[in-house]
């Protein structure tokens, strides 16, 4: 998608243009989309698709399900559109979408699933979630290839349960708060707390894993490492055009969400417009006969 003040392409930066920073404006295009026009879905989709394409292979580690997960998030995001007061948040309010289908689709697979527990170790204690040094200007730039950077997030995410995982990437690459997280989970922000801080021990562990099989990992605490290897790995995905591939305007997939939200959205608009014209009728009628 092209940014309107410059022109170039967006690349799937979902709020900035990764060219002139200016701010990715959704006015237009969820007007549009709620009038039923497809260039607003198109938009809306073509601008977002792929980070949240990404996010959703973390949350499954799977591509076919995360592909199921992200067609859904869109068929229930394009449906709710009514519902969206502040165009400008559609990216973060997708996020939700997504993270929901998501759990959904895990809690499907997993009888107890983000279930409320306060704690995750037999004797019972609540942690306080303490965030180290993560700044990412302080660290030190690595040098890894793309099959380097892969297999350390494969390593680095697998070794976290269902829940840590949801709970590690909603707060660290997503940025939703504990309070929010929470309520996307449904479970107390102590339980939120905890599956943080047992992630961010296994994920430590792993680490350390990694760099006596040789891995130079340079001075990164565990939890920016992973943070690091996303974004690279999202950008490589990008730069090589792995979203395109999987789910690009050009697929089946994402014409049919699009074209289904524009005739959703337009049955809706038309609907309303008959019911009003349907009520002016009677009230005529009832006029003439008064």
């Amino acid at each position: 998608m092209k940014c309107r003040t410059c022109g170039n392409d967006l690349q799937g930066n979902e709020y900035n243009c990764p060219f002139c920073g200016s701010c990715v404006d959704y006015t237009q295009a969820v007007e549009q989309a709620k009038a039923g026009r497809e260039e607003g879905f198109t938009f809306l989709y073509e601008n977002t698709y792929r980070n949240k394409l990404y996010i959703a292979m973390k949350y499954m580690k799977n591509e076919q399900d995360a592909m199921d997960v992200l067609q859904d998030a869109y068929i229930k995001a394009f449906a709710r559109l009514d519902s969206l007061q502040d165009a400008n948040v559609f990216p973060g309010w997708m996020s939700t979408i997504v993270a929901n289908t998501a759990i959904n689709a895990l809690q499907k697979k997993k009888a107890v699933l983000f279930s409320d527990l306060q704690n995750e170790n037999d004797e019972g204690d609540v942690f306080e979630y303490n965030l180290e040094d993560e700044n990412m200007s302080t660290q030190p730039e690595m040098a890894c290839t793309v099959q380097e950077t892969q297999d350390m997030v494969r390593e680095l995410i697998d070794s976290l349960s269902d829940e840590q995982r949801i709970c590690v990437l909603m707060f660290h690459l997503e940025g939703y708060s504990i309070k929010d997280i929470a309520t996307v989970l449904n479970c107390s922000e102590n339980t939120v707390k905890s599956r943080l801080n047992y992630g961010r021990k296994n994920i430590k562990a792993k680490a350390e894993e990694l760099q006596k099989k040789g891995y130079k990992l340079y001075s990164y605490t565990p939890m920016c490492l992973l943070v690091y290897l996303l974004m690279a790995e999202r950008g490589n995905m990008i730069v090589t055009h792995v979203f395109e591939q999987m789910a690009g305007i050009g697929g089946n997939v994402a014409a049919g969400i699009i074209h289904g939200g524009a005739m959703q959205m337009a049955g809706n608009v038309t609907g309303g417009a008959a019911q009003v014209a349907g009520g002016a009728a009677q009230a005529g009628a009832t006029g003439q006969a008064a």
